[in-house]
């Protein structure tokens, strides 16, 4: 349940300006097995067009033709009178097109408004100290396809309580809970090629791509969000490996580069990157698994914590960003993605303060960091924005870890309003364990996510 931590009264769970927000936390329930033995998936799979070429996943492209042949070495041929070894077997999954809608049930998930331009919808992201770039925003499908939406969870069940979700397949497959381990729908779109490279040139279908230009005010830029998936956590380890990533083009950055990584900015947003299984690589860490009839308000079989995104730009300057979703392999089961609304925002700086197991009063040393924060936004003026995040690592109840990132949040914020700043310059909220960026099962891991995180947010701040 949304929990308001200011005097005004704000509905539902749209982000009201300076407002303070403590979403329920996630079940910490483990993943459940689903996995189906000897199902055959696609013997006779379409082709999909990727660049303007039809492919076919049956008929690989034959790379040796016309290449003049070495005589083999003794043991090469050695191996070949005896005949080759057998090679493993990728596993195979039934296609699934267009399965049941989830039944008319009670659920906190909802898509309560229908969006008739689609610049209207996109808007809902930005936040703070992002300008959009009239005429800039433009998707690969329509709005009536069912394919993305507006999105709230009343009780902010998987650590988002509204934004957009975007799919490979339908919007309403997301619902929850979790009724099915195999809800699919066909977009009939073509694959990514900019996904296609990260997923070792895999084919891709039923891809979903938004993208916009924007100019942060701000030397970085941020945002929030999700991934969900049916391919969880059964076909992890295969060729199903569903993708995401946001890109982004502009001055300082090399190339097109994905934006959407873990906290150690290497490893990529996909079904064998980020998931249940007890194996190197896993990231199990970032990973909530969601069985069928679980209390998560979301239709998949696991997804991902909240995770957080940071990169650095030049204010501004202009960027050309792409969000996009697609499958892998074939166009069945669907993944979609949770961006948290106005999580899009940029900010002149970034600061975090530390704290020991179950403290959550300011240290002298905390004091001293927010006295040298206090002259900085005071420079800014009556323009200058703060927002104050409260956290918790994962020892001990949820409740308990809830509680604790409020009191943290509020030892802030009291130290700012104390001191002069503007109620109405404070946006503040605590998320307990939900929101990590080091990995909680280690101890160095957990003192990264005792914190709370204060952005001065939204421009650059006059320093004279």
């Amino acid at each position: 349940m949304i929990k308001t931590c200011t005097t005004l009264a704000v509905l539902g769970l749209m982000w009201a300006q300076f407002s303070c927000v403590s979403p329920k936390k996630l079940s910490e329930s483990p993943p459940v097995k689903t996995a189906e033995q000897g199902i055959s998936r696609g013997a006779n799979a379409s082709p999909a067009i990727v660049d303007g070429q039809a492919t076919s996943l049956n008929s690989p492209k034959d790379e040796t033709a016309g290449i003049a042949e070495k005589p083999a070495p003794e043991a090469v041929q050695k191996v070949a009178a005896e005949g080759p070894k057998p090679t493993p077997v990728e596993p195979e999954k039934e296609l699934a097109y267009n399965s049941p809608l989830p039944p008319k049930a009670a659920t906190a998930m909802a898509f309560p408004r229908k969006e008739d331009q689609l610049d209207s919808l996109i808007f809902r992201l930005f936040g703070e100290g992002v300008s959009v770039i009239p005429g800039s925003i433009k998707a690969n499908l329509p709005l009536e396809s069912g394919a993305f939406a507006y999105f709230v969870d009343t009780t902010s069940s998987m650590g988002i309580s509204e934004g957009i979700l975007m799919t490979n397949g339908s919007i309403q497959h997301a619902l929850g809970p979790n009724f099915s381990k195999k809800s699919s729908h066909k977009l009939g779109t073509p694959g990514d090629p900019d996904l296609q490279r990260l997923v070792d040139n895999r084919m891709t279908y039923d891809a979903c791509v938004i993208e916009f230009e924007v100019v942060p005010a701000g030397d970085t830029l941020a945002f929030n969000f999700v991934f969900g998936s049916e391919e969880y956590d059964e076909w992890v380890g295969s060729k199903f490996n569903d993708v995401f990533a946001f890109f982004i083009e502009g001055p300082g950055v090399e190339g097109k580069k994905n934006m959407a990584l873990l906290p150690d900015r290497k490893t990529f947003v996909a079904i064998n990157t980020v998931n249940g299984k007890k194996q190197a690589g896993a990231n199990q860490g970032f990973f909530v698994g969601n069985g069928q009839n679980q209390n998560a308000q979301i239709g998949y079989d696991g997804y991902t914590r909240v995770l957080k995104i940071r990169q650095a730009v030049q204010a501004d300057s202009t960027y050309r960003l792409k969000l996009a979703i697609t499958d892998v392999s074939d166009p069945s089961y669907d993944s979609g993605l949770f961006l948290e609304g106005r999580s899009i925002s940029s900010y002149s700086a970034a600061y975090q303060l530390r704290y020991a197991v179950g403290r959550y009063g300011l240290s002298r040393q905390a004091r001293a960091q927010l006295a040298s924060i206090l002259q900085e936004v005071k420079s800014g003026g009556s323009k200058a924005r703060l927002e104050i995040v409260g956290h918790a690592d994962s020892q001990g109840e949820d409740s308990a870890n809830l509680a604790l990132s409020e009191k943290r949040c509020q030892a802030v914020v009291q130290y700012f309003l104390s001191r002069g700043v503007k109620e109405g310059q404070i946006r503040q909220a605590a998320w307990g364990e939900t929101r990590p960026i080091g990995d909680n099962d280690t101890q160095q891991g957990r003192a990264k996510n005792r914190r709370v995180e204060i952005l001065v947010m939204g421009q650059k701040l006059s320093k004279d």
